[in-house]
């Protein structure tokens, strides 16, 4: 039997394609993408009332600073109508959006919601970006009020059906946050999670920045550092040599009393007192300090509180996650796998960098109800990927944070999703029992877990490689066919070379 080493070749070279194409939307499908964001500030009389100090300004500026350069932000207010402060540009100049911001008011006489996110929607509609996450992220104190209250029906009437469903269909998602009991909670939760958002309640100004950085984690899962407050002379964080960069969002004790720093060589950093590679915003709640190339070692922060407080990182070595459902069904088994990576994007395999039992997952219920997960190395045996399951039975919001512990290393990782009434899942076994069951799962082989979220985001990857692989092989096909022409070109004349 003659062997075609033009197909062996062919087939090679597709398998090749095929491998490398596979891996590096791997990697992509991981990575976290950039964002468009439309942020609507209720601009109305009320907030003097519901919002006297402003704090609503600061919480979006904390956003802001956050959000990096590829980024885009569009800001507007709103009460009777719409009031544009910026276009949707790229987050460079920081000063600009902060700017921006401050031009909120809250002299308007209604608030019309309709029209928020109505020119929300225009605004992330009209110069769209491909492989941007689109989100509107809307706040009031209000409900739908126009001054004509059949007008009021019909908007919100309008909002609910037509309105939502051109977000459903733009890919938009919208996170909305109320600010007090006036507020109209039933549209604004319908509005959120029929978009695939989150709602959030702020009960107290003083919330709202704890939001934000609830919204931020959910869209960007960054790499973060746990902060304990368990020593005596202070809260601390401990700084490896991977990281790059750290941002402090700390909560303040009070007013009067200022944040302080103390680095691992002792050095006290202040607001009014810090080295160049420090930056730092002040508001009358909480501080947002960024350290840029932070020494190796254990840091303190004095008088801020217990709780509420954050270090986001920017490191070569990534705790990362699988998992990406930020709405799933009561009933529902969750699939959690966690791994190590280093700057090459390659899974860290070494299982000796954690300490013992270093690396769980504290599941947050509804009721607040905290229940303690480990993660095991079962995915398969020196693969360097960690596993487990739950199941959650009662609907509500859920947060999940995940956290490893090493031997020269700290990581965590926090992620917030809805999980929705059983009732409204008719594939989803009934269950009774309203408490979080937990189990690890244990798995013969390394393969990522089906869920309803991860599917089709693999049929889409999967469908991206076969349409890059017809476009190869249409390239491919034109190439051979043009050498071979050129070879018999070049054959013909030299054969009528022959005959002169």
């Amino acid at each position: 039997m003659k062997l075609d080493i033009g197909k062996v070749v062919y087939v090679c070279i597709n398998i090749t394609l095929f491998l490398i194409l596979c891996s590096r939307l791997n990697a992509d499908d991981k990575a976290v993408s950039h964002i468009d964001v439309a942020l609507a500030i209720d601009s109305s009389g009320s907030m003097k009332k519901t919002d006297p100090q402003n704090l609503r300004i600061a919480a979006s500026k904390l956003f802001l600073l956050l959000l990096n350069g590829k980024d885009r932000v569009g800001i507007m207010s709103f009460d009777t109508d719409v009031y544009h402060l910026t276009g949707l540009n790229e987050v460079i100049d920081k000063k600009i959006f902060l700017a921006a911001v401050n031009k909120v008011t809250s002299n308007g006489l209604y608030t019309n919601l309709y029209k928020a996110i109505e020119k929300s929607l225009e605004m992330l509609d009209s110069d769209e970006m491909p492989g941007k996450t689109k989100i509107i992220i809307l706040m009031t104190d209000g409900k739908m009020d126009t001054g004509n209250r059949n007008r009021d029906r019909m908007l919100e009437d309008k909002l609910k059906a037509e309105l939502v469903e051109k977000t459903k269909v733009s890919n938009i998602k919208i996170f909305t946050i109320a600010f007090s009991d006036e507020s109209d909670k039933e549209l604004l939760e319908a509005v959120s999670k029929k978009t695939g958002g989150f709602y959030y309640i702020a009960k107290i100004p003083e919330d709202l920045h704890h939001i934000f950085l609830s919204i931020f984690e959910a869209l960007k899962m960054p790499d973060m550092l746990p902060f304990d407050s368990i020593e005596m002379d202070g809260n601390s964080f401990i700084v490896d040599n991977s990281i790059k960069e750290v941002n402090l969002i700390i909560k303040k004790t009070s007013v009067k009393k200022q944040i302080m720093i103390k680095s691992p060589t002792g050095e006290l950093y202040k607001y009014n007192k810090k080295p160049d590679t420090v930056t730092w915003f002040s508001s009358p709640t909480f501080d947002m300090v960024t350290i840029k190339n932070p020494p190796e070692g254990k840091w303190y922060v004095l008088n801020c509180t217990g709780k509420g407080n954050k270090v986001y990182i920017i490191t070569s070595l990534k705790l990362m996650a699988n998992f990406n459902n930020q709405e799933i069904f009561a009933g529902k088994t969750i699939n959690i796998e966690a791994w190590f990576q280093n700057e090459q994007k390659e899974i860290i395999k070494d299982t000796d960098i954690l300490k013992e039992n270093g690396l769980y997952i504290e599941l947050t219920s509804p009721e607040s109800e905290v229940v303690k997960i480990p993660l095991t190395d079962t995915a398969a045996a020196g693969s360097g990927v960690y596993s487990a399951s739950f199941t959650p039975n009662t609907p509500g919001m859920y947060t999940l944070r995940i956290a490893a512990y090493g031997k020269t290393f700290e990581r965590e990782k926090i992620l917030t999703f809805i999980v929705n009434d059983i009732q409204k899942s008719p594939q989803s076994p009934e269950n009774e029992n309203h408490k979080v069951e937990t189990s690890v799962q244990n798995k013969p082989k390394i393969k990522k877990k089906h869920t309803a979220a991860s599917t089709g985001k693999e049929k889409s990857s999967y469908t991206k490689v076969a349409i890059t692989l017809i476009i190869l092989n249409i390239v491919f096909v034109v190439a051979i066919v043009v050498i071979i022409k050129l070879l018999r070109r070049k054959k013909l004349l030299g054969w009528v070379n022959d005959k002169n």
